[in-house]
């Protein structure tokens, strides 16, 4: 029986279903009485009949580094397809290189549309994956940070007012307490004062302590009852709105909402993706100009 080219070529389109593919990061429940998750965007992926779980892990994974190489475009985040570490669609969980289902993929689709959720590598694989991925902040620099606050038990974060510290701080700190899987924070709060100054090295939790615009180390010092050394210098990080986590950002946060926007002819526009370079080129400069001449105690 002979079946003419269009025919098959349409029929084989058919059976395609495009399916959006998301990252899933949850809002850890530390600051916050309820826990949320955020779903980001990344792009998606046809699954057909055809379709084997080894086809579809490399389908995910193409789609995540197509997504990266978009919102980091100068490989400064240091994630790539290794950050993944599972995905969900519909009721089955599918880790990455693992063994496969007996299902084949296209068999989730039988009750409807559905989305790819991914898992990155998180605090359980003791990876900092999937919080650079929420915060945008590079690999190398959140685990020196995260190193200096295991090590030291403390972390000063100096700088212009809108360089990111406050937000870092809250993040390093649901991160650090859900490490050290303490369930009870407002007892670990209250006790904190009395704790702060022990440095017993049997003591695996770290202490978290957010002093948010505080100008100075003498305010901070006094704020603390002098738990703060002269040797404080070692486990300080200044920012500034020339080097990273601050100038590199907001290039990746406008091409992360790019693709949030899920607008295919966007992607592909040259006059707004020079626009996309334009702006933090122009953020720079103008922050390097007043720095120059005025003063580098701002953000724009």
């Amino acid at each position: 029986v002979f079946f003419p080219a269009d025919s098959l070529s349409s029929s084989l389109h058919r059976d395609d279903h495009r399916v959006r593919v998301v990252v899933c990061v949850a809002d850890l429940q530390v600051f916050k009485e309820e826990v949320k998750q955020q779903d980001f965007f990344v792009g998606t992926v046809r699954v057909n009949g055809r379709m084997d779980w080894s086809m579809l892990d490399s389908a995910v994974s193409q789609a995540f580094k197509v997504y990266i190489a978009k919102v980091d475009p100068a490989s400064s985040l240091g994630l790539s397809t290794d950050s993944i570490y599972s995905y969900n669609m519909g009721h089955i969980k599918r880790l990455l290189g693992g063994e496969a289902p007996e299902s084949q993929p296209s068999r989730c689709m039988s009750k409807g549309p559905t989305s790819i959720t991914v898992a990155l590598k998180g605090l359980k694989e003791k990876c900092v994956d999937s919080l650079v991925f929420e915060t945008l902040i590079p690999k190398t620099m959140m685990q020196h940070y995260i190193s200096l606050l295991l090590k030291h038990r403390r972390l000063i974060l100096s700088g212009p007012s809108g360089t990111g510290k406050s937000y870092l701080t809250t993040r390093l700190a649901e991160y650090l307490v859900e490490r050290s899987a303490r369930d009870d924070l407002q007892l670990y709060l209250s006790n904190l004062a009395n704790q702060i100054d022990r440095e017993t090295s049997t003591s695996e939790i770290p202490l978290v302590i957010i002093l948010d615009d505080i100008n100075d180390a003498i305010s901070i010092s006094e704020l603390v009852n002098g738990a703060l050394t002269c040797k404080y210098h070692k486990w300080m990080v200044t920012f500034s709105n020339n080097v990273e986590p601050a100038n590199g950002f907001l290039v990746r946060y406008l091409h992360r909402k790019l693709m949030e926007a899920e607008d295919e002819r966007s992607l592909t526009d040259e006059d707004l993706l020079r626009v996309l370079d334009w702006v933090p080129k122009l953020w720079y400069h103008l922050h390097a100009f007043l720095e120059k001449h005025s003063t580098s105690d701002f953000l724009i």
